[in-house]
């Protein structure tokens, strides 16, 4: 027997399949499961029969593995970072929803959390509960568990209830599980019914299954495990977002509903961006001597470079205030995160701030031994949004975390040097999700941090889907960097902002203009803290992206024809380009 919590905090390095996996709660990281494959699971256990016999007063139920284990097993070692992609592929692995890839079990491996008993305690014992709505209620708790890897939501749930506030407002919930809107308020009902377990729950069953179906897979692949694209809406007035998953990056539908499309008509003539190259950086030593710490004097020096960025006037020939302020990977310390966010709030300055390593905590903190045998660390950028409200009342903030998917030789490197000084085996965690922003002034972009920029296989699914790419880096090739930056700005036809650790230099930014217009800026030199800010073309851009191939037809009939035609200060778009995601006008 194995159940879903095995699955979640049991892989390790030496064995490939469950029957040798023992839970490690102290241990292993809390990291959910791609949104698509714990859906898959979800819905795949729903389809099962209840256990005979079964009643609520027998306690809650888990979820064991009725089929697909191989698959399964090796989903979530890839995940951890025990198995290869081509290793991953070269499986051929699948398992349809059909095969019933989880079934509903008295039978568990951990203690059940005290939020599975809540409908018991609301019914005071009595024998009146829902029989189905009590096994959903389970599957949903289950489901939740599954996508954040741990039972963080189900601690607040157990200590405070349902309550009274709207899920859409719990950003500490929402941040780290990225659903759409649907989805999320199927699981509000689903968790309130916990108060009054003695109602029907099949409509509200109905609705959560009919809002996962769409962006399901009736197979899973092991693509399901490599990467998922989170499509985004960002709001600017209210604290709200509309959020939407896909197929991995290497595909694409093409029906994004149309929250997800960008209105020409809302979009800013340009966007001002602030380039803030920090420049301060602790030796070598101090990084693995103090790792995950920054060295305290490093940090205040790089805090005052920030708020300088944050707070300085105007620095070029803009006549507004910048957008977006950029910091580079790894500059900012993790402790000053919060400092960062407050800065948003107090300026109205948006900024996209690489920050410095964090150590994952496991799913659950050890009391004592056994220490863990592992740690694994991530290297993250956060997107903080300033929200102006209607109302006029105080500007609050809204933070999305970007979690590098491609880890650099360094980083692994850096692993290496920590397990044999310290004794405690360290890996460096990739990301797994792209995320593609629709803002309603800026237009669409993503955000990419350093080595993100050499795997071609984000951009074929955000190709015509995005205005802008934003990229932090920590990038000693400056000449290389230089050469592919400006080769994924044309491809994609998009603003590409890189900005580079002042340390080494070398920040760009690109748009697809002819000749020298195409550099919109270019800071060279290491060792220096520079603030530069840029103007990005943001409606005449969409507007090659929409019409140029047939320009640049144009223009080519007109010379075979030898006539006079103007042409567009912009570069012809790549052949086959084509912008989607876009709102088409009224007839």
């Amino acid at each position: 027997m194995t159940t879903l919590h095995r699955l979640l905090w049991g892989p390790t390095s030496e064995a490939s399949t469950f029957a040798d996996w023992e839970i490690r709660t102290w241990e292993v990281p809390a990291v959910g499961l791609p949104s698509r494959v714990a859906a898959f699971l979800f819905l795949g256990a729903g389809a099962t029969a209840l256990p005979a016999d079964w009643e609520p007063s027998a306690g809650p139920l888990t979820w064991t593995i009725g089929a697909g284990d191989r698959l399964l097993a090796a989903g979530r070692r890839y995940q951890l970072g025990y198995e290869s992609t081509v290793a991953l592929q070269q499986s051929g692995l699948s398992l349809p929803l059909t095969e019933h890839p989880m079934r509903r079990s008295v039978e568990w491996e951990v203690e059940p959390h005290e939020a599975y008993f809540l409908p018991l305690a609301a019914d005071g014992g009595s024998t009146s509960i829902d029989r189905d709505g009590y096994a959903f209620y389970c599957d949903v708790l289950l489901l939740l568990t599954a996508l954040d890897g741990g039972e963080a939501t189900l601690d607040r749930l157990a200590f405070g209830g349902a309550g009274t506030v709207p899920f859409e407002d719990r950003w500490a919930w929402r941040s780290r599980i990225h659903l759409p809107s649907d989805t999320w308020q199927a699981v509000e009902r689903a968790l309130r019914w916990s108060e009054a377990p003695s109602e029907d729950s099949s409509q509200i069953r109905s609705a959560l299954v009919q809002s996962l179906q769409p962006w399901t897979p009736e197979v899973l692949r092991w693509e399901d495990f490599a990467f998922e694209r989170i499509d985004l809406r960002l709001e600017t007035t209210r604290d709200a977002e509309v959020v939407r998953t896909v197929r991995p990056p290497d595909a694409t539908d093409g029906d994004l509903p149309d929250p997800l499309l960008i209105d020409a008509a809302e979009l800013q003539e340009t966007l001002v961006v602030r380039i803030a190259q920090v420049s301060r950086w602790p030796g070598r030593q101090s990084v693995t001597a103090q790792f995950p710490a920054m060295d305290p004097a490093i940090s205040n020096h790089v805090m005052q470079q920030v708020a300088a960025a944050f707070q300085s006037p105007s620095h070029g020939q803009q006549d507004r205030e910048p957008d977006l302020v950029l910091f580079p990977e790894l500059s900012v310390p993790q402790p000053e995160v919060g400092t960062v966010r407050d800065l948003v709030a107090h300026t109205g300055r948006a900024s996209l701030a690489g920050f410095y390593w964090r150590v994952l905590p496991p799913a659950y903190a050890p009391s004592g031994s056994p220490s863990p045998g592992r740690m694994w660390f991530v290297n993250e950028a956060e997107l903080v949004l300033p929200v102006g409200h209607e109302d006029n009342g105080p500007t609050s903030v809204r933070w999305y975390r970007v979690r590098k998917p491609i880890p650099a030789q360094i980083e692994s490197g850096l692993a290496q040097a920590l397990t044999n000084l310290r004794g405690t085996t360290y890996s460096i965690l990739p990301g797994q999700r792209w995320y593609r922003f629709v803002h309603p002034c800026w237009g669409d972009f993503t955000i990419a941090i350093c080595a993100d920029l050499l795997d071609a296989a984000p951009w074929r699914s955000l190709r015509g889907e995005i205005l802008h790419l934003f990229m932090v880096a920590f990038n000693k090739d400056v000449d290389l960097f230089e050469s592919l930056t400006w080769v994924r700005a044309y491809e994609n036809y998009v603003n590409l902002v890189s900005v580079n650790h002042g340390r080494f230099g070398g920040s760009f930014l690109w748009t697809p203009r002819h000749s020298h217009g195409r550099e919109l800026a270019r800071l060279r030199g290491g060792k220096l803290f520079v603030i530069a800010d840029v103007e990005l073309p943001v409606q005449h851009l969409l507007e090659q992206q929409r019409t140029g191939v047939q320009q640049a037809v144009d223009v080519a009939r007109a010379s075979w024809a030898e006539d006079d035609t103007e042409k567009s200060d912009f570069k012809a778009p790549p052949p086959g380009f084509t912008r989607r995601a876009l709102r088409l006008e009224e007839p």
